[in-house]
């Protein structure tokens, strides 16, 4: 029996063309050689792409790339949409499918307003549902991101101390990942022995509460017993808020006013209301709290 062919191993892996039309034309996606029109989006970017799946996918596309001046269109400007949403458009319009992709709330938007444009109505109500989705599973966490948030800087007082705010921060996240309902005193409230993962997870959930809170509004003692060891704020935080205390020269003994660490404008206090100084040369009465005068 003659061979015409010499069998030979081929040690290369086995090409994945062909299983899969959705991961075929993803590849395609990023085929240079497929490229003949380009895409400058609204932040400078330009995107390139391959104009028949544009033309054959989309309405809009079709009639932008083959007008009736029949003139080659090589290139298309978009003033109100960013690569980053472009390029979600283009996966969607090579793929039908969209991989997990992180956006932002601005881009969610933008995204939604090129699905509109470009008249992808799948896109549109796959971005709905998505949103839905996220709505549904974070609302308790945008709702407290929220509050802190607008009263971080509010400019009338707030009833609560930073540090007590943080403490019901930490609480909720801790019932929502590990459903302990019982946190009954403060130093529960801190205990972190849990299984590594746990703690992780706690820690991933408080750090984008982070930014609103102020160090500078909490006792000096607090953020070393309980705050620092959680190991969430970041080192040069911490150290700002040590230095600020030693500057304003307070120490746990000697904070006396506690509207020092509370959000908001400060509230009032008699320096001496803890002395009869006011009631015996003004004949003012001032309360036990140093706050009212009669």
């Amino acid at each position: 029996m003659t061979t015409l062919f010499k069998s030979k191993k081929n040690h290369n892996k086995p090409s994945i063309r062909g299983k899969s039309l959705e991961n075929d034309l993803r590849t395609l996606l990023n085929d240079e050689r497929s490229y003949n029109i380009s895409l400058k989006c609204s932040d400078g970017v330009t995107l390139r792409a391959c104009k028949n799946i544009l033309a054959t996918r989309s309405d809009v596309f079709n009639n932008l790339i083959f007008n009736k001046s029949k003139a080659e269109i090589k290139n298309i400007i978009f003033t109100k949409i960013n690569s980053t949403v472009m390029k979600v458009i283009l996966e969607f319009l090579y793929t039908s499918n969209i991989k997990k992709v992180d956006l932002t709330v601005k881009d969610f938007i933008e995204m939604y307003y090129a699905a509109n444009c470009f008249k992808l109505n799948e896109l549109q109500k796959d971005i709905i549902e998505f949103t839905k989705k996220i709505l549904n599973d974070g609302d308790k966490d945008l709702a407290l991101k929220y509050l802190l948030s607008k009263t971080l800087d509010v400019k009338v007082p707030f009833a609560t101390t930073e540090f007590e705010l943080f403490k019901y921060t930490l609480i909720k996240i801790k019932r929502i990942i590990i459903k302990d309902y019982y946190l009954p005193n403060q130093d529960s409230a801190f205990i972190m022995d849990y299984e590594p993962n746990i703690v992780k997870d706690i820690q991933k959930q408080l750090k984008p509460l982070l930014p609103y809170f102020d160090l500078h509004r909490m006792d000096f003692m607090c953020i070393m017993k309980y705050v620092e060891p959680l190991n969430v704020f970041p080192y040069e935080r911490l150290l700002d808020a040590y230095r600020c205390k030693i500057d304003e020269n307070i120490s746990a003994q000697e904070i006396i006013n506690n509207s020092r660490l509370i959000r908001g404008v400060p509230i009032f206090r008699w320096q001496a209301y803890h002395e009869r100084f006011i009631e015996l040369n003004y004949g003012f009465h001032v309360s036990k709290d140093g706050f009212t005068v009669e």
